[in-house]
């Protein structure tokens, strides 16, 4: 029960990491184009 929990709580997490990585390189991306 707890390991579904866990994985449950891991996706959002791991989805909300990758959003703020994509957000983070997009950035970096349009500093270069300046």
């Amino acid at each position: 029960m707890s390991d579904q929990i866990a994985k449950l709580t891991a996706a959002p997490a791991e989805s909300e990491r990758k959003r703020v990585a994509e957000q983070k390189s997009m950035s970096e991306t349009v500093q270069q184009i300046k």
